[in-house]
C-alpha cells in the first residue's frame, strides 16, 4: 500500500487511501505517498500487524500508546482509511463483519489519548466529512481529558473552528468531576465570542451538558443571561438550551424575554421559541402574552418547583 508523509490536515482535500496504504514520517515535500516496503521498520511491522490483526496487532497497539510517533502514524492512516471507506460507501452493513472501516474506528477508540490531540485537530478542518468522523471517533472514547483539550479550543482559531469546538461539546459525553473546567469556558464563549454563531453553539452545548448533569444551575444562569444577547438566533438557542435542561427554575427569565421582545422588534421566531420554551417547562397552555404567563406563574410555579424538588 502508499503510506502518506505528511502530518499535516491538508491531506482530508484529496484522500486517496487503500487498504495497503500507509503514512511514513513527515518529509521536507510537504508529503507523499510512499510503499510500505519505504517506510522505517517500526511503522511498516505496525502496519503489517494491523493489515493481519489478531493478537499480534492488540500487542502493537498497546506499544504505541507509549510512542507518539508511532501514535501518530497509526492515527494518521488509521483515520485516512476511516475517511476513505466512508466517502467510498464502503461501510459493514448490519449483519456483516467489521470491515476496514469499523475496524479503524474501534482501534483509535481503543487508543484514545494517544490519537486524541490529532482528531482534534481533524475537528477543525474544512472538510465537513473529516470534521464530523474526527468528532464521532472522539465521542465514542468517553474520556474527560478530551472535553478538555475540545473546550480548550473554544477560545482560538478561526470562527468555523471554534463553532465546531463549542458543537462537539454538545455531543461530547459528560467529564465526570472534570465537567466544570469543560462547562466554564463554554458559558466564557456564550457571553463573550464576538461572532453569533460561535455563541449559538455555545448555547446549544451548554444545554445539552447541562441535561446531562446532576448540578445545572451554572449551565441554566449562563443560558438565561443568553436570551438576552444581541442576536436573536443566540436567544433562540438559549430557549433550546434551556428546554434541553428543564428546570423550571428559568420560567421567570423566559417570561422577562417574552415581555421584551413584546415591545421590540424581536421578530415572530424569539417569540414563538420563547413561547414554545414556556411551554415545555410547564406543561401549560398559555396564550402568547407575558401578563398572562405571569398570571399562570403566580398561581402555578411554587406548585411546579415542589414538584421538581420532591422528584415527581
Amino acid at each position: 500500500m502508499r503510506p502518506r508523509c505528511s502530518a499535516s490536515p491538508a491531506w482530508a482535500l484529496a484522500l486517496a487511501c487503500a487498504l495497503g496504504s500507509a503514512c511514513a514520517a513527515p518529509s521536507p515535500d510537504g508529503g507523499r505517498l510512499v510503499a510500505v516496503s519505504e517506510l522505517p521498520e517500526l511503522q511498516r511491522s505496525a502496519w503489517e500487524a494491523w493489515v493481519a490483526g489478531g493478537a499480534g496487532w492488540e500487542e502493537r497497539r498497546v506499544d504505541a500508546l507509549h510512542d507518539p510517533r508511532l501514535a501518530r502514524f497509526l492515527g494518521d492512516n488509521l483515520f485516512r482509511l476511516m475517511v476513505s471507506a466512508y466517502t467510498n460507501g464502503a461501510m459493514a452493513r448490519r449483519g456483516e463483519l467489521p470491515g476496514p472501516f469499523e475496524r479503524a474506528r474501534r482501534d483509535l477508540v481503543e487508543m484514545g489519548p494517544a490519537v486524541a490531540p490529532f482528531l482534534v485537530e481533524m475537528v477543525e478542518v474544512a472538510d465537513s466529512v473529516v470534521s464530523f468522523l474526527a468528532g464521532d471517533v472522539l465521542v465514542r472514547m468517553d474520556d474527560p481529558d478530551v472535553a478538555l483539550a475540545v473546550a480548550g479550543r473554544l477560545g482560538v482559531g478561526e470562527r468555523e473552528s471554534r463553532r465546531r469546538a463549542a458543537d462537539l461539546l454538545g455531543r461530547l459525553p459528560h467529564a465526570r468531576s472534570r465537567e466544570a473546567q469543560v462547562r466554564e469556558p463554554l458559558e466564557h464563549a456564550l457571553a463573550g465570542d464576538p461572532e453569533w454563531s460561535v455563541r449559538a453553539e455555545c448555547a446549544r452545548a451548554l444545554g445539552a451538558r447541562g441535561a446531562r448533569a446532576r448540578d445545572r444551575e451554572g449551565a441554566r444562569r449562563a443560558l438565561e443571561a443568553a436570551l438576552f444577547d444581541s442576536d436573536p438566533a443566540v436567544g433562540e438557542a438559549a430557549c433550546v438550551g434551556l428546554v434541553d435542561i428543564g428546570d423550571p427554575r428559568a420560567v421567570p427569565a423566559l417570561i422577562d424575554q417574552l415581555e421584551a421582545l413584546a415591545r421590540g422588534a424581536g421578530g415572530l421566531a424569539p417569540l414563538r421559541a420563547t413561547q414554545a420554551a414556556l411551554t415545555a417547562l410547564t406543561g401549560a397552555a398559555v396564550p402568547l402574552d407575558p401578563r398572562s404567563w405571569r398570571v399562570w406563574w403566580s398561581v402555578n410555579g411554587a406548585e411546579l418547583l415542589g414538584r421538581v424538588r420532591s422528584g415527581a
